[in-house]
């Protein structure tokens, strides 16, 4: 655990939690309006992203202990598509998932080594680019989570009245 990671969980749980209250306070309607980054309902974009936080959690733990990661941008790509075709959540469910798997996700971070968080390996879906467990965290799940969390907050804008 060091102060860096710390710094980093708070700054995933802050944005997971930011995706939960959107959540809680939408309507149904708003729930199933369609994320234009996406193409998905805010449901799907939520569960894509709780989803995602056990995977990129992996990612970073690899990382961290010096292992490459080698899935590729296909193999991603596929994985999302088979998401999206899957039976839709309940805002239940999604908040759920994204309590879970964002807690498990923030604890992981947090309890990462200065060591660990400076250790890299080659990141295949960064076309092989080395990076560090720090730079997996910040440019891969952080903007990840805000690049969504943006994308839901665009269709919530255009459903109010």
């Amino acid at each position: 655990m060091s102060e860096r990671s710390q710094q980093l969980a708070e700054q995933f749980s802050t944005a997971n939690d930011a995706v939960i209250t959107i959540l809680a306070g939408a309507t149904d309607a708003q729930l199933a309006t369609i994320c234009p980054g996406e193409n998905w309902p805010v449901l799907g974009t939520a569960r894509h992203l709780a989803v995602s936080y056990r995977v990129v959690g992996g990612w970073i733990r690899k990382v961290a202990n010096g292992q490459e990661v080698t899935i590729t941008r296909a193999q991603i790509d596929a994985g999302n598509a088979q998401l999206a075709t899957e039976a839709p959540l309940t805002r239940a469910e999604a908040l759920e998932m994204l309590r879970a798997n964002g807690a498990k996700t923030a604890e992981m971070i947090a309890g990462l080594t200065a060591d660990q968080l400076a250790t890299s390996a080659p990141f295949a879906p960064s076309e092989g680019h080395t990076l560090t467990a720090d730079q997996v965290v910040r440019h891969v799940l952080l903007h990840h989570v805000q690049e969504h969390l943006t994308s839901i907050q665009a269709a919530l804008q255009g459903t109010q009245a």
